[in-house]
């Protein structure tokens, strides 16, 4: 038997992928419950580091925005494992009522099928609140500064052939405002 590539997955994924949409999305009233219910536990959680910093401006150094770009961040971080790995809650249980044996008998690989089977689209709007946080606390913070740092532009001065005394002559600030980030025509 041939051994099955990347591709071969990932056409086999798209499928899968697009049928477990097709079948949730037959569920409208439970796929609009189900996002109200995890847009409501991250406004929560948003909420919940507004009360607090309001109380104290800093816990343990970190003040609040510095903690929303955390929370952003881990939103982000965990995106992946809540869209692809949503299945793994329900591991136990199709193996005590016997339902895992139908992996068994695909030709394709086990645990690429079963944790293929579903896609927890609410996961999506979890990365896209995270994104949206993780932007509102970085220019809060101001993590977007520009610095006007000079290129090594070719590979004798990355080799280090023209001396440690030479610096480069391009410049950032050639290219990029330094105040607004915006290119120079």
């Amino acid at each position: 038997m041939r051994k099955k590539g990347l591709g071969f997955y990932l056409r086999i994924y798209r499928k899968i992928l697009a049928q477990d949409i097709k079948s949730k999305m037959s569920y409208r009233a439970d796929f609009i419950i189900s996002t109200i219910g995890m847009i409501c536990t991250n406004v929560a959680g948003f909420i919940s580091f507004w009360i607090l910093f309001r109380n104290f401006p800093s816990v343990n150094g970190w003040n609040y925005y510095e903690m929303l770009f955390l929370y952003g961040f881990s939103l982000i971080a965990l995106t992946p494992v809540q869209c692809l790995f949503d299945n793994n809650w329900s591991l136990r249980i199709y193996v005590y009522s016997g339902d895992f044996i139908k992996y068994c008998f695909r030709p394709i690989n086990l645990f690429f099928y079963y944790q293929s089977e579903v896609f927890d689209i609410k996961g999506l709007g979890q990365l896209a609140f995270g994104i949206g946080t993780l932007a509102y606390a970085w220019t809060k913070i101001g993590l977007g500064k520009l610095y006007n740092i000079s290129f090594k532009h070719d590979t004798q001065t990355l080799a280090g052939e023209y001396g440690d005394d030479y610096h480069s002559d391009i410049k950032l600030e050639e290219f990029v405002n330094l105040e607004t980030g915006e290119w120079i025509g």
